[in-house]
């Protein structure tokens, strides 16, 4: 009855989140994942009840990397959609997950804009670096894309 339970609430739930692609200097800014120690992501977050992708933005990256973004420096549309499910411990291995869609933007930092670590590590890598390194589960099917955007600045 729980486990059938579980999975009708399971079917309500999804996760949209707001990332963002900063690249500099032919280098991709990420941020270590707490979730899952060793491994690496884009920044951004969870996309509030109420709130606005590009807004999410502003905010996670301030809290994260204590970068003030305007929104006049993310891109006004998403420049990927990434979907896939999360699996959480609820489901007990039966192949349920609750399913997420990543938003990417590509933001400009300004000149004088630099990340300090706040909330997350963060390391900026080159395309070579980038092929070998873990991505956070809700990301990793997303990697080829992150790849690929690196891949056309050089």
């Amino acid at each position: 009855m729980i486990d059938e339970r579980l999975d009708q609430i399971m079917n309500c739930l999804h996760r949209v989140t707001a990332r963002a692609i900063i690249i500099r200097g032919g280098k991709i800014l990420l941020t270590g994942e707490l979730p899952e120690p060793g491994t690496f992501g884009t920044p951004g977050g969870g996309i509030e009840h109420d709130g606005r992708p590009r807004e999410t933005i502003v905010r996670e990256l301030k809290e994260e990397l204590g970068l003030d973004v305007k929104l006049e420096q993310i891109s006004e549309n998403p420049i990927y959609v990434g979907t896939g499910n999360i699996l959480t411990d609820l489901h007990r291995g039966n192949g349920h997950g609750i399913p997420y869609a990543n938003l990417y933007y590509r933001v400009e930092l300004e000149d004088n804009q630099d990340p300090v670590a706040l909330d997350n590590e963060f390391i900026w890598v080159d395309l070579d670096e980038l092929k070998s390194m873990p991505f956070v589960s809700c990301q990793s099917l997303d990697k080829p894309f992150v790849e690929s955007i690196l891949g056309n600045e050089r």
